[in-house]
């Protein structure tokens, strides 16, 4: 918002309300170009771009040092809370626009989150190459940009780290699990900077859950709008249920390990029955909890 200040846009008196956006979007378009010679590029919100508790900068370092090339020197464009995608590196250019960008990228429309209706036919016919161009044919495409809905903010996510996907415990680690419950670690995120409030870990599949011990860095105290942008740590010592430990008594027993996250305004992970319904063909923003298997047994 500070270049755009000086570049002559009047970012405070837009961001009271007192004056009309001047566009819809904030084009980027990166030095780098992909085999047709088309430059990459994407749009983000202009308001997101000029929004005081955005935090949408223009970086030149990285931990203190020049950024590296591959995290796109000299300068790159940094969107909290957006998909990656909108990072645009290597930058070139910013531009004030009411259209898309004509690049690949967001003409092309691979990061949206189509309709679950969308078939396969439709995602091979709903655009044409042309030399430079890109010219819209499916029928998703054919009507007004906002016919489909862009990947911008990120949802609510949370994963299990620990433990490992098909893990197995030996003996002397079952000992340790039975008198102290399983070991459970990972990481959430609220998306779009909202904070996270709570995150539940289940070791059944999603049948029950508990709460884990979050740690927000202390962003609790932290009452700045749509500050939360990192990620969080949390972690809970899950104990084995009556049931699962005298199965543990008779053979292997496979427990499935999830998580859940919400944020301060109730979003929640969706389930995993759920995740059949929010599918998309490209599989954008699939933010459903996953199961993590693993097997104990005493022998």
């Amino acid at each position: 918002r500070d270049v755009l200040r000086l570049c002559g846009v009047d970012v405070d008196a837009i961001a009271l309300g007192h004056k009309p956006l001047p566009a819809k979007y904030l084009r980027l378009t990166g030095h780098d170009a992909d085999e047709t010679g088309s430059n990459f590029g994407v749009t983000i919100p202009l308001e997101k771009a000029i929004d005081p508790f955005g935090d949408a900068i223009l970086a030149t370092t990285m931990n203190g040092e020049v950024l590296p090339s591959d995290h796109g020197f000299p300068v790159r464009v940094v969107v909290p809370g957006f998909a990656g995608v909108r990072n645009c590196k290597w930058l070139a250019k910013m531009e004030m626009v009411d259209e898309l960008h004509e690049s690949h990228v967001d003409t092309h429309t691979d990061e949206v989150i189509y309709p679950p209706n969308m078939n396969f036919e439709d995602h091979l016919a709903k655009e044409a190459l042309t030399g430079k161009s890109v010219q819209r044919a499916g029928r998703w495409e054919a009507s007004a940009d906002n016919a489909i809905f862009r990947v911008m903010e990120m949802p609510v996510h949370s994963s299990v780290i620990v433990p490992e996907l098909n893990q197995s415990f030996n003996k002397a680690q079952v000992a340790d699990l039975l008198q102290n419950g399983l070991e459970v670690k990972g990481i959430a995120f609220g998306g779009g900077g909202h904070r996270v409030a709570r995150v539940d870990v289940s070791i059944d599949g999603g049948k029950t859950y508990i709460p884990a011990d979050l740690d927000d860095h202390g962003m609790e105290k932290v009452h700045k709008r749509n500050y939360h942008w990192s990620w969080y740590f949390w972690s809970k010592r899950v104990p084995l249920t009556p049931e699962m430990k005298q199965q543990l008594q008779k053979g292997p027993v496979q427990l499935k390990v999830a998580s859940r996250a919400m944020t301060e305004h109730g979003n929640t992970q969706p389930s995993r029955d759920d995740a059949v319904s929010l599918y998309n063909l490209v599989g954008n923003i699939c933010n459903y909890q996953t199961h993590t298997p693993i097997t104990i047994q005493l022998k």
